[in-house]
């Protein structure tokens, strides 16, 4: 677990997914930023989700057949929907 230096992109991207409650794809994540800061990249959006689930403070959920998924819930949690 690496810790790197906090940007705001970073801290955005971070309470977009608290904020958000669910299991939310990168994209989502891009969208739902995008509202309020429109300038903000694509690549931007899932390089600090890539850095978050690397520091441990967001649990990648990697879906067969479909878009990962990114969870602020760390614990052991099992369900489908």
């Amino acid at each position: 677990m690496t810790s790197r230096r906090n940007t705001i992109q970073k801290d955005l991207v971070r309470n977009t997914v608290y904020e958000m409650r669910r299991h939310v794809t990168a994209n989502e994540v891009y969208e739902f930023i995008k509202e309020a800061y429109p300038t903000i990249g694509k690549g931007t959006v899932y390089r600090n989700l890539d850095i978050l689930v690397e520091e441990g403070v967001l649990r990648k959920v990697e879906v067969p057949d479909g878009p990962n998924r990114f969870d602020f819930t760390l614990k052991n949690h099992y369900h489908v929907r």
